[in-house]
């Protein structure tokens, strides 16, 4: 086996490992959110998975990845700032991302371009948080569409 692909079967369990601890953060993240404010160390911490997701990926040219992670970033980033407020569609865009960001993750393995259908992208309202029990939206902000239609 090669350095190169040594260093790229390192580079997707380091991945792995990361979307697995972003979906536990933004699972704290969703009960924090259910009894008050976010906590805000979570959203530093999902923060700075995404930004270490971000480098990883361009470093071994998961380019969509890449894209993906710098747009979650900026959202992020945004929150953690006060720019914008963690409301009910930002979260549900952040779990939408982490799965798709799991399947672009799956299809970089098998050296397969993701498939673009509807399951795949991020789209506002498709229901993400069907799985969860239903919470009251905190405020609401005029900031918190989501950053493009790519997630």
């Amino acid at each position: 086996m090669s350095e190169g692909e040594k260093g790229k079967l390192e580079f997707l369990s380091e991945a792995e490992e990361l979307l697995e601890a972003l979906g536990r953060d933004l699972v704290l993240l969703d009960e924090s959110l259910r009894a008050g404010p976010a906590d805000p160390d979570t959203v530093n911490d999902i923060f700075r998975g995404v930004h270490t997701l971000k480098g990883l990926a361009g470093l071994f040219g998961a380019t969509g990845l890449s894209q993906l992670s710098h747009e979650l970033e900026a959202k992020l980033d945004a929150v953690r700032l006060g720019r914008e407020a963690l409301v009910a569609e930002t979260l549900d865009l952040l779990f939408r991302s982490v799965d798709v960001m799991h399947r672009l993750l799956v299809a970089e393995e098998a050296g397969t371009p993701p498939r673009k259908t509807s399951s795949t992208r991020c789209s506002p309202g498709s229901g993400a948080r069907s799985a969860r029990a239903p919470r009251p939206s905190p405020r609401r902000s005029s900031t918190s569409t989501p950053p493009s239609s790519r997630c």
